[in-house]
Parts: structure tokens; C-alpha cells; sequence
């Protein structure tokens, strides 16, 4: 499957808890990749959890989280970027949530395959 972009540009990120609206991926898709600028994240821990629904969105009972640590030191070769991928097959919604320590704008990019 081709990989589908459902969010790209700037996303201000509130402090504390907030979803994105559902996605729709398209049909047949089984992985959501989210990839972030890494700059922008506040100090302390940001909490990024992708939710994968099986029945049109109703419910997400099968989820992914991981956190980043800012400020974060990256070697020299490396892009400042958080990247995230949850795959599990069946599902037909998605919906990502942060926990962020205070407000920020990163460039993101929200895709499914």
C-alpha cells in the first residue's frame, strides 16, 4: 500500500492533554506514522499516543505511546526529528494524543500505509 499523507504543516500542540479529530485512512492501511521537528518541544516530557479503532471510530482499544525528553541532545549527523509508527492490522480510524508540559508549534507529518 501507498503511503498516505493525512496531516502535514504546523501543529500547535495545547499544554496538557489533546486529541487530533479522527482520521479515516484509507481502506486496507495497517501502520500510522507520525514525524515531528524536534526543536519546538518544550522542557520536561512531551507523551505522544497513537489509537487505532476496529469499529468506524466508536472506540480505540488498541493504542501505542512513547515520550520524548526535551531538551534533547542529538548527535551531530543526525536530524532533530521524533518519529513514531504503530502497525496493527484491521483497524479503520486512528487518532493521536499529546501530553505536553507546556504549549508549542512543530511541523508534522501524519501519514498511514
Amino acid at each position: 500500500m501507498a503511503l498516505t499523507t493525512l496531516f502535514s504543516g504546523n501543529l500547535t500542540i495545547p499544554a496538557g492533554n489533546t486529541q487530533t479529530p479522527v482520521f479515516k485512512p484509507p481502506q486496507g492501511f495497517s501502520t500510522i506514522d507520525i514525524l515531528m521537528d524536534a526543536d519546538p518541544f518544550p522542557t520536561g516530557t512531551t507523551t505522544i499516543t497513537i489509537f487505532m479503532s476496529f469499529d468506524g471510530g466508536t472506540t480505540f482499544p488498541s493504542s501505542a505511546s512513547m515520550t520524548w525528553d526535551a531538551p534533547h541532545t542529538f548527535p551531530p549527523q543526525f536530524a532533530h526529528r521524533v518519529q513514531m509508527s504503530f502497525s496493527i492490522e484491521g483497524a479503520n480510524r486512528a487518532k493521536v494524543q499529546t501530553s505536553a508540559p507546556a504549549m508549542f508549534t512543530t511541523a508534522t507529518t501524519i501519514s498511514a500505509e
